[in-house]
């Protein structure tokens, strides 16, 4: 990430071709800030060796956020790693006003 840009990286799943497409990001510095009128968002990294499989229960990573929120607040997540070798992506639940929680 510079002031003007930051790099990607896609991966895709197995067998599978790419089309062109746009791409946005947002730069948050990490912590707990303040935007103009007011809207509090909190940035972190969490770290997970925690693999959600399909058509098993869920017991996803806790994630606390420095304070509470006055309502639930929406969760912007992305997997960001290449130390898999396969298709993966990350997934969060029981989002509530104090925490939630997340897994791949």
């Amino acid at each position: 990430i510079s002031s003007s840009g930051c790099q990607l990286f896609m991966q895709e799943p197995d067998n599978e071709g790419h089309n062109a497409e746009w791409v946005s990001y947002i730069v948050v510095e990490s912590g707990r800030n303040t935007l103009e009128g007011g809207i509090i968002v909190e940035a972190g990294i969490a770290s997970s060796t925690i693999i959600h499989r399909g058509g098993q229960p869920f017991n996803g990573h806790l994630v606390q956020f420095e304070e509470a929120f006055s309502n639930t607040p929406a969760i912007l997540h992305s997997l960001m790693t290449y130390n898999n070798n396969d298709f993966m992506a990350s997934l969060v639940t029981d989002v509530d006003i104090g925490s939630f929680k997340v897994a791949m």
